[in-house]
């Protein structure tokens, strides 16, 4: 798993984008926690893109963030097979 700090400044419903490549692809899953509790924000599979190195675009919609301030987001791997280059969170409402 891999670990990340956010800024949660407006509560609200967000869309996750997430960078990644793979010669077998694979799947992940996203939680958020906050003091302790933590919440799986749901399953992203990655298609097999033909290399470490050549990137697509996944996303997981419609995620709400429903506490404001610094919160962990974590990947955990479900399947091995990809490779992450960055994440990307836009609000939404």
């Amino acid at each position: 798993f891999v670990e990340y700090s956010i800024e949660v400044e407006t509560v609200g419903t967000y869309d996750m984008t997430f960078r990644v490549a793979g010669t077998m692809g694979g799947s992940f899953k996203v939680l958020v926690s906050y003091n302790g509790t933590s919440e799986e924000l749901g399953d992203v599979s990655v298609p097999a893109t033909g290399d470490w190195q050549q990137w697509t675009s996944v996303a997981l919609n419609d995620v709400a963030l429903n506490t404001m301030g610094v919160q962990t987001l974590r990947i955990e791997a479900t399947s091995p097979g990809w490779n992450i280059n960055w994440i990307q969170l836009s609000y939404k409402a």
